[in-house]
């Protein structure tokens, strides 16, 4: 199993405070649904659990496949929330935590503490890039990066950001990559390279990003403009590539800096889709424009995909159109509409897995569609009812009431394998 990089534990902080020696336990499992087929995983399956609400002690274990019960020693964290990084190799886990900002090393096959870094700056971590080289990049709110030595487990540098970072990082050969947007308002981008002996940059012409922000007497009369662009990295390391919402996309040689502008021969943002609402609730923030993700496929293929949101006419709820999937061909510049109701997709294994909201037509339902690498249609799944879909492998794990309920589908064919219960939430270490 090839686990992923990035772990959002449902909107909460963590920090490490020891480590539990309960071997399994009745507090996993309590039923599992009747498996069809056995799982096949390559390698060990690991995951957080808490209980559920949020209130109590948060613990990262193994976990079985089948029930999804911790099978180890667990490691015991008390906190609220996190942003995670697997290290290149996949031994290591780092865990951001705030009050104070700092990293957390743990080692998954012993479930040990390694032990952790203050970082020394004000601010919360937004965003973890382990480089292929070993460094550890965190980004501390918008304007701090800071450069960690995992082994030694100390600081190295921090370093301010001319600007406003935005969207994701993506690492690379001896450091991270980033857009950096104006401090204030939406405006011309750069490409930002945050290496080891030093940071370059390179100005990214006519394709702007950033945002904008109303503030009123109270919550609810918060208003904000974004727009963020897609940042992708080609599986070599040697080029990136920033998609906005538009029919012109920026190439950038990572050697040179040498920025290439080429024009699509469709925009990537599928035209004459159905408007689809999200009721904000109450006392809600409201947040308009385009956001776009992109993933650089080996194949030279480059999928895009995103959502706009627009604020309606009475200020009083989001309207929000799927940007739809979309393949860039970079060796035509070609663009291949793939499925207009996507609003976001993921890799796992060979799998391109792209989310469908109200793929039933209803506000409420909800899907995934799988693909291969081509573009190809494998299989659509679409449930009545919202769920957290996270990507092991060629499985699909679908999180159902606050992820104590599991239905575990095949990708390739959207068949369901097996149906755990767990009597704690669970969040898995994806891919």
């Amino acid at each position: 199993m090839r686990i992923g990089s990035t772990l959002a534990l449902l909107g909460l902080v963590l920090t490490a405070a020891g480590c539990g020696g309960n071997e399994g336990g009745n507090d996993g499992a309590v039923a599992a649904g009747e498996p069809t087929a056995r799982l096949e995983l390559n390698g060990q399956l690991f995951g957080f659990v808490w209980p559920p609400g949020g209130v109590g002690e948060l613990e990262l274990a193994k976990l079985d496949p089948q029930t999804l019960a911790p099978r180890s020693q667990r490691l015991t964290l008390s906190a609220q929330g996190a942003v995670t990084e697997l290290s290149p190799d996949a031994n290591k886990l780092a865990i951001a935590t705030h009050d104070p900002p700092s990293i957390a090393f743990v080692h998954l096959q012993s479930m040990r503490l390694l032990g952790d870094v203050d970082l020394g700056v004000p601010g919360y971590v937004s965003r973890l890039a382990w480089a292929r080289s070993g460094t550890l990049f965190a980004a501390v709110g918008q304007s701090t990066i800071a450069l960690i030595d995992p082994e030694a487990r100390q600081v190295l540098e921090t370093r301010q950001v001319d600007g406003s970072l935005l969207g994701d990082i993506q690492p690379i050969a001896g450091g991270a990559l980033a857009l950096v947007a104006p401090t204030e308002g939406i405006g011309p981008l750069k490409a930002v390279v945050f290496g080891e002996k030093g940071t370059s940059s390179q100005e990214l012409g006519g394709i702007v990003g950033g945002s904008t922000t109303k503030q009123g007497d109270d919550e609810a009369d918060f208003r904000a403009t974004e727009n963020i662009p897609a940042l992708a990295v080609d599986p070599d390391g040697q080029r990136a590539l920033v998609v906005p919402a538009g029919d012109e996309v920026a190439e950038i040689d990572l050697a040179s800096m040498r920025v290439t502008f080429h024009s699509l021969s469709r925009p990537v943002s599928l035209l004459e889709r159905l408007h689809n609402w999200l009721e904000p609730k109450a006392q809600a923030k409201l947040i308009e424009g385009p956001v776009r993700h992109a993933i650089w496929l080996r194949s030279g293929l480059v999928a895009v995909s995103g959502a706009d949101h627009t604020i309606s006419n009475d200020q009083r709820e989001v309207v929000m159109d799927p940007a739809g999937l979309s393949l860039i061909d970079t060796r035509s510049w070609s663009v291949r509409a793939i499925n207009e109701g996507i609003d976001g997709v993921r890799l796992s294994a060979d799998y391109l897995v792209a989310s469908e909201p109200w793929c039933a037509g209803s506000r409420q339902s909800y899907g995934l569609v799988a693909y291969g690498l081509n573009g190809n249609e494998f299989a659509r799944i679409c449930r009545d009812e919202g769920f957290d879909a996270q990507l092991i492998g060629k499985y699909g794990f679908l999180g159902f009431d606050d992820n104590t309920k599991f239905e575990v589908v095949e990708l390739e064919t959207g068949k369901t394998v097996a149906r755990p219960r767990t009597a704690k939430t669970t969040s898995l270490i994806t891919n």
